[in-house]
């Protein structure tokens, strides 16, 4: 039983850190936001005008100990995507020129 749960444990662990480890977010040149999560989950497109808020917000991580950024995204009407670019402010920054861009566009 104990290593039946061990398996089991050890499985949650490999899926959580494949999608840490093969995590990309591309802004498209057709003016999308593509998410890849990795082998074991589906990605997600959003294009650019269903953004309505893009936020900059700090966790505690673990316990206080390690501190990190990620990216909130509002979109459509109430959804909410969580994303955790390696340089986060860098990532905003080229999200919101993308935006203002559509915006010009229109």
């Amino acid at each position: 039983m104990k290593a039946m749960i061990g398996l089991v444990v050890a499985l949650g662990l490999i899926i959580i850190i494949e999608r840490i480890i093969h995590s990309t977010y591309m802004l498209t040149a057709d003016g999308k936001l593509v998410v890849y999560y990795g082998r074991f989950y589906k990605g997600k497109t959003i294009p650019l005008t269903d953004i309505t808020d893009v936020e900059l917000k700090r966790s505690s991580g673990f316990g206080g100990i390690m501190p990190s950024k990620y990216v909130l995204i509002h979109y459509e009407k109430k959804n909410l995507l969580s994303l955790v670019p390696v340089k986060p402010e860098e990532f905003i920054n080229a999200l919101v020129k993308r935006l203002e861009h559509r915006i010009e566009e229109e």
